[in-house]
């Protein structure tokens, strides 16, 4: 139903537009008020029909100003005031209607894009594999470290999460380019799984973030494992050949059978860590 009212609108619009060029292609003024047209077109399909409609008002409050400033000192005849009474009444109504209808479109456009986005949104939720990394994406982590919780209350476990979070990464996708980027997730998923067990499991948290759940882990540890990560994932070597130094917002969190803490408040807790730690 919606794709048919957009193609009718389209129609519509199709049509208008050609009638106004058949009618106005015979002069001077013609083509200026079709090219006017054209543009307010545009603009409406761009920015929607509310501006563009302000537009066409504060164009003809100037003219229609500009014409009774020129009845009041005598400069303008009577067949002009005419003119632009029918270019008025005409020409004024058919904007308004090709703006409205080209408003019309820009709105289905935004809706149709929003939906779209909103469907990849909901396909990423269920592709488990983040594919820059191969490792697992959040959603998968969320699911992952709560069913890890359940365990090691049952279980009297302890477990650990690190949390790695690339400094100016923001910076670094400006300078280079997409294959940098891409090579820059593959080298880090490949040295911190050299440095990682069998059973830890890795997870891309957010875009520039990385979590590595390490099982049968306490506080302890925490020194000897930021040692192994420093030897393998400090140093970068580009596509390039050329080496840079990356630095890393870091947070280590120990969970110990039946805490209290909900999953959302380890978070949160690791993100309050990080502003102040630096690998």
């Amino acid at each position: 139903m919606q794709e048919a009212i957009s193609k009718l609108m389209i129609i519509v619009l199709v049509g208008i537009t050609s009638a106004m060029t058949y009618l106005l292609m015979g002069s001077i003024e013609g083509l200026l008020l079709l090219f006017i047209a054209a543009l307010l077109m545009i603009g409406a399909l761009y920015f929607g029909a509310l501006p563009i409609l302000m537009a066409i008002l504060a164009l003809f409050f100037i003219s229609g100003s500009i014409l009774f400033y020129n009845m009041l000192i005598g400069t303008t005849m009577n067949h002009q005031v005419q003119y632009f009474l029918d270019v008025f009444l005409y020409y004024g109504i058919t904007l308004m209607i090709v703006t409205m209808v080209a408003g019309k479109i820009h709105d289905k456009m935004k809706e149709q894009t929003k939906r779209l986005q909103q469907y990849e949104e909901r396909l990423m939720k269920y592709i488990a594999v983040d594919t820059d990394t191969g490792f697992d994406n959040q959603t998968r982590m969320m699911n992952e470290i709560f069913n890890e919780m359940q365990l090691a209350n049952r279980y009297d476990l302890t477990f650990a999460l690190v949390f790695l979070k690339i400094e100016d990464y923001k910076e670094f996708k400006r300078l280079y380019s997409s294959d940098e980027v891409l090579h820059l997730w593959q080298e880090l998923a490949r040295k911190i799984k050299l440095k990682s067990r069998v059973t830890d499991k890795k997870f891309r948290y957010k875009d520039d973030e990385l979590v590595i759940l390490l099982t049968s882990t306490t506080d302890e540890y925490r020194d000897v494992i930021y040692d192994k990560l420093k030897e393998v994932i400090l140093e970068h070597q580009l596509l390039s050949s050329k080496w840079i130094t990356l630095s890393y917002r870091t947070a280590f969190y120990t969970y110990y059978p039946k805490q209290e803490q909900t999953l959302e408040q380890i978070l949160v807790e690791a993100e309050s860590e990080m502003k102040s730690h630096v690998l």
